[in-house]
């Protein structure tokens, strides 16, 4: 009852120094929104406040101010970019080994588990952090997860984002994408195709950070065989790879080798349990 008799009253006070000529519909609705906004910032001080935190926490044009305490730092950003051993999670994970503190954040749980053991195994004390596991180490100064569980609170001197390029993928890009703009680590390592080069780029002016790009080369000699194996597995060697695209087919491939040759076959796909 208190807003709108004070804002007819603001309006007609007014107006009423031309009575023979009354104001427009427009300057009509801007008087009488000015009315009820001053009206409501002193009867409704409470409800204004958490009306203006509503409408900033629902912004969502600008992604890299959720984190205001990854924004106080300074980070420096390298994009270590190359093909498929060429060395560039290898450089990576060197400056994360002499790191004092650190995070590993990896596509798969299978990666996060096999940098967790190599970690350990080198004197570098690590937890292991998936969807599916936690492995607490006492007294670990480093962190080995998949990239959904990238802690975005706790202060390391290093991280390492992998496969940097799966910030472009429609189904988890955001995890890649919230990893990089929010982990509080003095000096982040994302390793990965050239591809979002740019994307990355783009994201490090938004927030500040400094950035710089390390181009690998392929360190082994990639080629084509000029012939195929015809459709029949009987020669395959010995530490040859497979790649299937779905889970049954990898297993009936699997069946396969095993019956044609005196191979054993072992099989690794995503969802795969560690044991």
């Amino acid at each position: 009852e208190g807003l709108v008799p004070e804002a007819a009253g603001g309006v007609s006070s007014s107006s009423a120094s031309s009575p023979s000529s009354p104001p427009s519909p427009a300057r009509f609705l801007r008087q009488l929104e000015a009315a009820i906004v001053e009206a409501a910032h002193r009867l409704l001080p409470g409800e204004v406040t958490a009306a203006r935190l509503m409408r900033m926490s629902s912004d969502l044009r600008h992604p890299h101010l959720w984190y205001p305490e990854t924004r106080m730092l300074r980070r420096r950003v390298i994009y270590h970019a190359g093909p498929t051993n060429s060395g560039k999670t290898y450089n990576a994970m060197v400056a994360l080994r002499q790191a004092k503190s650190g995070v590993y954040c990896g596509p798969l749980r299978l990666l996060a588990l096999e940098i967790y053991e190599s970690l350990n195994r080198d004197g570098v004390y690590a937890s292991l952090m998936t969807g599916q596991e936690r492995r607490e180490v006492p007294f670990a100064s480093h962190v080995s997860c998949t990239v959904e569980m990238t802690s975005v609170r706790e202060r390391v001197e290093c991280a390492v984002i992998d496969e940097i390029q799966m910030i472009a993928d429609v189904g988890r890009g955001h995890s890649w994408t919230r990893a990089l703009l929010g982990v509080q680590a003095d000096e982040v390592h994302v390793c990965g195709d050239p591809s979002v080069i740019p994307v990355v780029r783009a994201l490090c002016e938004a927030t500040g950070d400094s950035f710089e790009v390390r181009e690998y080369e392929r360190l082994t000699k990639l080629t084509v065989a000029p012939t195929s194996l015809g459709g029949s597995f009987a020669s395959i060697r010995p530490g040859d790879c497979v790649v299937a695209f779905s889970r049954r087919e990898i297993y009936a491939i699997r069946r396969l080798i095993e019956q044609t040759t005196n191979q054993r076959c072992c099989v690794v796909y995503g969802a795969l349990p560690p044991e």
